[in-house]
């Protein structure tokens, strides 16, 4: 969760930040320097969560003091914003989304799905909480939204339904619960 929260507390001051600047230098900002940016960090971000969960770059580990590479990459923000920025960058690209047919919107939508409800009932231990095997599920929950932009999908339909958004409105409260 604190990871989470840096992120909110941080990004929206980039993104200030970056319209400060550009508006100082009076160039309009374009949706495309924002994305550029966030499709930038996030390559940075998920080639340092997959070094460090597979054990590389234990110089840095032992120069923080923190007891392994992948506790690193499990706790920083730096390993952790790609799986943020992947949500941020689909923000961004919406209205482009939105004038995708709905077909191949329904179709990312129930790939998306299945790759988070494969990753819930596959993904142990073993894979981790970060690294490459982390992808799945976070691209699965980029296809499940992008599904919602520009009208209704099917899988928009299904989770929109009455006990699907009770599931949701609880887990919330069970995940803090359970930690």
């Amino acid at each position: 969760l604190s990871v989470e929260e840096q992120f909110y507390l941080v990004v929206p001051l980039v993104v200030a930040g970056v319209l400060w600047w550009r508006h100082r230098r009076a160039r309009p900002v374009r949706r495309s320097v924002l994305v550029g940016l966030v499709a930038a960090v996030l390559v940075v971000s998920f080639a340092l969560a997959v070094a460090l969960s597979g054990g590389a770059l234990s110089s840095l580990v032992d120069a923080l003091g923190v007891s392994s590479p992948v506790a690193l990459a499990f706790y920083s923000p730096f390993t952790r914003a790609w799986e943020f920025l992947a949500g941020a960058g689909l923000a961004l690209l919406a209205p482009r989304v939105a004038r995708w047919p709905s077909g191949a919107r329904a179709a990312m939508g129930l790939v998306g799905l299945a790759a988070v409800l494969v990753a819930a009932v596959v993904m142990g231990a073993e894979q981790g909480a970060v690294g490459a095997a982390t992808a799945v599920p976070v691209l699965g929950t980029v296809g499940v939204l992008a599904a919602g932009i520009g009208g209704s999908t099917a899988v928009s339909t299904i989770l929109s339904h009455r006990s699907i958004v009770l599931l949701g409105d609880v887990s919330y409260g069970w995940y803090l619960f359970h930690w």
